[in-house]
This record gives C-alpha cells, structure tokens and sequence, in this order.
C-alpha cells in the first residue's frame, strides 16, 4: 500500500511541475476575472489571451494579438471529443 502512495504521490508532483506555466496561467486569470468558462481555460492553455470588454466580441485574441479563435458559449474545443449517440437508446 505504502508503494502505490508513494508512487502516485511522484506521479502527481511530476504532473504539476510539468504544467506550471499553465497553472500561472490559470491563476493570473482567475485573479483577475474571478471566473473562467471550459473553453476561456483551453484559449489561455493554447497561449491566447482572454479579451471581456464589453465592446468585445466573443472571440479572443492570440498570442501575438493578430489571429482570432471563436469561443462560443457552451463548447469546449481541444478537451475531449463529443461522445456518439446510443443506438440502442434512440
């Protein structure tokens, strides 16, 4: 028992060190918007940046403040894909 802890615990800080910038990421913007949708979480993950004026659209700027990526309320790109309809319960 003592081993599966200890090497899920290794596990586990292996995962966080490996994401840090993106844990800074997220933190810098949740302290400055308080709260963050699916799909603003995967623009900041890929290097964009949030845009909430109002005057904005709903589309946010990258990296480089040129190209813009849609976010729509309710999807979330890039996470998982939709899972497919059941046959059966149709």
């Amino acid at each position: 028992m003592r081993r599966i802890v200890t090497e899920n615990l290794d596990r586990a800080k292996l995962v966080i060190t490996g994401n840090m910038d993106k844990l800074n990421v997220l933190a810098e913007a949740l302290l400055e918007y308080e709260t963050i949708d699916g799909a603003e979480i995967d623009v900041l993950f890929a290097g964009g940046k949030l845009d909430r004026s109002p005057t904005a659209s709903p589309s946010v700027a990258g990296k480089d403040g040129g190209e813009q990526k849609q976010v729509r309320p309710g999807q979330r790109p890039g996470l998982f894909p939709r899972p497919l309809p059941d046959p059966e319960k149709a």
